[in-house]
């Protein structure tokens, strides 16, 4: 671990940052798809096995400004993989801290609440503006826990992924 790596497809790519674990990085660019949606969801379900196993409070910040709206059937997918990684994974919701989303786009932030009714229950999201703000607020959380915050990771300092 300690890496951006990126999965790409005809619409849209996605980079998996997780260079300050436990604190890690999700930068959506175009539209999801099942090419980057599947590899997306393997590289979370790693993270929740390396936080259980360490015993160790993360968060997962998502860049959703370069976004575009994820069709129905992406939509379906991503409800179908949340259902099937809060069914395996449930044992990670003790270290888990909730980690915004960012996003600017109020068509995405709509396709992120639907993707909340599709699964029948409320998808438990936080929206802010800018990355700095997100992670301003995941590290608040992280002391209010005690818990160990990524030396070197601050609000003004971290330095996105790009292509």
């Amino acid at each position: 671990m300690g890496e951006v790596r990126w999965v790409s497809s005809p619409g849209g790519s996605v980079a998996l940052d997780d260079r300050t674990y436990p604190v890690v990085f999700v930068t959506w660019i175009g539209v999801a798809d099942a090419a980057t949606l599947r590899p997306f969801f393997d590289w979370n379900a790693q993270i929740l096995r390396r936080a259980v196993k360490e015993r160790r409070t993360f968060s997962m910040i998502t860049d959703a400004t370069r976004a575009g709206r994820p069709d129905a059937a992406a939509r379906s997918l991503i409800a179908e993989l949340t259902k099937e990684m809060q069914r395996t994974h449930a044992d990670a919701d003790v270290y888990r801290v909730v980690g915004p989303i960012v996003v600017d786009n109020p068509l995405v932030r709509g396709a992120l609440t639907a993707v909340g009714w599709i699964m029948g229950t409320s998808l438990e999201a936080e929206y802010a503006d800018s990355c700095p703000a997100a992670i301003a607020l995941v590290q608040k959380r992280f002391a209010e826990r005690g818990a160990d915050w990524p030396v070197g990771l601050t609000p003004q300092g971290y330095v996105q992924a790009r292509r």
